[in-house]
Order: structure tokens, then sequence, then C-alpha cells
């Protein structure tokens, strides 16, 4: 079911996720497998695999490095890994006269010596961490591993996740939340948000949330709510189909009609997310949920959406408090 949702698939497509995503409802063992990797899950040095260190060199390295690159590989997948072939293409990189393979990548691999002192060890680490902060301006950052149970928690709740699955229609109100976990909306507000950056990688704001979520939580709930006198102003014309020459040439040739009535498509489709904008044109405006149901023509039952569009707009204007 989930990974053939439509609405699924296009929230994950909103984060950037181009593969198969891993069900959520996965159990954790399931996940790390047989092997203990426990350890990789919290630490500051992580292992890379060999599929993240070729889509480095694909994303990095020049036309004609990669060309090289690439015919060395070609010519090392003709034998096995003890192949003259394989020997070949292992000298033929070293000898290529390239400065771009001789560079430092712009980023923090380094090869570590596990039989170094332990002490020099720290003293590097802690070396090249203050290099690269430096270089990059990044902040000094601390662990926030004993808070990630409440972050997610608050993300649960008003997000209506439960047993393995987002149940459609399930949102809650901060305020709502706030109560269930016996905490102020202000705790539940900065734990929210740093759920939020930590499960899709963006800040909260209501046009994340709305390109996000909102397939999954209000589409289903505006459709079954709208009134049909409604439909009308609430529709967007279906996208033209790809046209080819022979077809623009038959449409002039063809007696009886112009080209342009030949491609005509008649009708046009209900847009959820277009009367998602109408309701958030008319939150800042300062109309009423009342005003709003009446204003649209919606159903009483969709209130609680517009109460969770209109939370997430005053949101907007309470960022993640500094702690």
């Amino acid at each position: 079911m989930f990974l053939t949702d439509p609405l699924i698939l296009r929230t994950m497509l909103g984060l950037g996720v181009n593969g198969l995503p891993v069900d959520p409802a996965t159990d954790f063992t399931d996940l790390i497998g047989d092997r203990d990797q426990r350890q990789w899950l919290r630490g500051a040095i992580q292992p890379i695999t060999v599929r993240s260190i070729a889509g480095l060199l694909i994303a990095y390295l020049g036309e004609e490095t990669l060309s090289e690159v690439g015919a060395a590989f070609q010519l090392a997948s003709k034998g096995d890994r003890n192949s003259d072939d394989r020997k070949k293409a292992v000298l033929q990189v070293k000898q290529c006269q390239l400065d771009e393979l001789d560079q430092f990548l712009d980023a923090p691999f380094y090869s570590l010596s596990p039989v170094a002192p332990r002490d020099q060890m720290i003293s590097d680490l802690a070396r090249i961490q203050a290099e690269w902060r430096e270089r990059h301006n990044l902040p000094t950052t601390r662990s926030r591993e004993p808070e990630l149970k409440n972050y997610l928690r608050a993300w649960d709740l008003r997000e209506g996740w439960e047993n393995g699955e987002y149940r459609r229609g399930a949102i809650r109100l901060l305020k709502d939340v706030a109560d269930t976990l016996g905490k102020n909306k202000s705790t539940t507000n900065n734990w929210y948000r740093s759920a939020f950056h930590l499960i899709t990688g963006h800040d909260f704001s209501s046009a994340n949330w709305q390109e996000l979520m909102s397939a999954m939580h209000l589409t289903g709930l505006i459709e079954e709510s709208v009134n049909p006198i409604s439909v009308d102003r609430l529709k967007r014309a279906p996208s033209p189909r790809p046209v080819d020459d022979t077809t623009i040439s038959e449409g002039r040739n063809r007696s009886g009609g112009g080209l342009v009535e030949g491609l005509a498509v008649s009708g046009s489709l209900f847009d959820p997310e277009q009367c998602i904008t109408e309701i958030l044109r008319l939150i800042d405006e300062g109309q009423t949920d009342d005003q709003i149901i009446d204003e649209i023509g919606l159903g009483e039952q969709v209130s609680k959406g517009i109460a969770f569009l209109r939370e997430n707009r005053e949101l907007d204007s309470k960022p993640l408090a500094s702690k």
C-alpha cells in the first residue's frame, strides 16, 4: 500500500526522494539487518557506501576526467578482480595525466588509520572539524538525542502517525497536541518544528507543509466536502497533450475545422489544491472559518482542515525558539 499510494509517492518526490522509499512501518530490526550497526546511528563518523562514492565522482568530476575514468571502468568490467584487464584499468587511472584526479574533494573525506594512537586520532579530528567550521562558517551544535523522542511524539500527534501509517484527516492542532503531551504550546511548537526539519530536511513553513503533506491530509477531505455548485470555480484545465509535426500537418489539411478545434479538450478537472490556495487567501484576508465555508461552498466537516491551515499560517510568524 505504502509503496504504491500515489499521494505518498508524490509527497516523497517533494522531499527529493527519487528511489523507492522505505515503508515507515518497517520494523527497526529489519532496517539494520543482521549486523549490529546501531553505533552509526548516533556517531559523528559515518561509513560511506560504494554507491555514494560512485555518485560523488559522477557529481564532482569534469567531462574530460569522467570520460577517462569511465573508459578505465569499462576496461575493468571485462574481467574479474584478478584479471589483467582490472590491473590495466588501475594502471590507466594512475598514469592518467589529468590534474583533477590529484585534487582533494571539497568535502570532509579522509583516510583514518585504525592503528594510530587514540590521543592523536582525537586531536587530528578536532583540528579537522575546527578547520571545516571556520572555512564554511558552520555553527557549533550539541547533541539533541535525548529530545528526539519528544520531537517525534509531537510530530506523530500533529500529523496523525499511528501504528505504522499516517491516518488521513487525523491532523491535530498544536494546542491539542500540547494538552496531550502536558506541555505548553511554545515547547510543543519547538518540538514539532524540530521534527519537521529532522524528517523532511526543510524548515517548517505553511508553504512547505502544503507542498509535502497537504496531498495526504486535506485533498480527500476537501473533495468530500465541497459543494457541487462551487466545483466550477475550483477547476483547472487539463494539461495539453504534446503534438507532433504529423498531427499539425494533418490538422492543416483537414477540412471542416481548424487545428485549434481539433486539439481542444473539453471539460476540466476539480483541483483540491486550488481550493486550499483559495482557503489560504481568505485566511490572509481575515475571514472566519464560517465565512470561508460559506464563501467557497464547503461542508462543515472541512472546518478542521481550515483551522489547521490557519494555525500553519500563524506558525509562520513564530520561528523555532533558540535554546
